[in-house]
């Protein structure tokens, strides 16, 4: 009969197995758990930075395509429009503000922030008519005010990936509507 009876607990050892497998089950998800938090921050980090340079790519077409006049002065893009009001882009590394005034009224400002060591530079190589903005992306060193100079931003131009870049023809609009309001001749007129 002592061979027939029925075991109703668990030895020390069984449920020494168990406790640790379970602790080690707990600590593989918890890291996992960890691991996916932290990427799914870096792609809605990722997202935001793309999302703010899209709308600073679509403001400064805007902006520059309607401009009557432009000037560039120590990384400060001056634009005036055709209603008299001057809208400045000012470039500092790994922050453009752009404030738009009508005399002394402030109407808009607006701060597009990078992620940090980004370098915000202007080619004005073709200035009178052209200009583009680049934004290049910050590396892990530090960088200084003299690195984020046109010169030194050209050189470092070759180590950096390119975040955007938007060339852009000035004061387009009014080209196009000269164009537009040109009169067009018919087949007969022209014979």
């Amino acid at each position: 009969m002592s061979g027939s009876r029925q075991r109703q607990a668990f030895s020390l050892l069984e449920l020494l197995v168990v406790v640790s497998l379970t602790a080690v089950l707990l600590t593989i998800t918890t890291a996992w758990i960890h691991q996916t938090l932290s990427f799914s921050s870096a792609v809605r980090k990722r997202q935001t930075q793309h999302l703010n340079c899209q709308r600073l790519n679509w403001q400064f077409r805007d902006d520059v395509r309607q401009c009557q006049s432009m000037q560039l002065e120590n990384n400060q893009l001056q634009l005036t429009q055709k209603d008299g009001s001057m809208i400045q882009y000012t470039a500092s590394p790994a922050l453009l503000r752009v404030e738009k005034r009508l005399g002394d009224r402030l109407i808009r400002q607006e701060e597009f922030a990078f992620e940090p060591g980004a370098i915000v530079h202007w080619d004005t190589s073709e200035m009178p008519t052209w200009i583009s903005l680049e934004v290049l992306r910050g590396l892990n060193t530090r960088v200084t005010q003299a690195q984020s100079s046109s010169t030194a931003t050209t050189e470092l131009s070759k180590d950096r990936p390119v975040v955007l870049h938007v060339r852009v023809r000035a004061n387009r609009w009014a080209a196009a509507t000269r164009i537009e309001s040109q009169p067009t001749l018919t087949k007969q007129e022209s014979l």
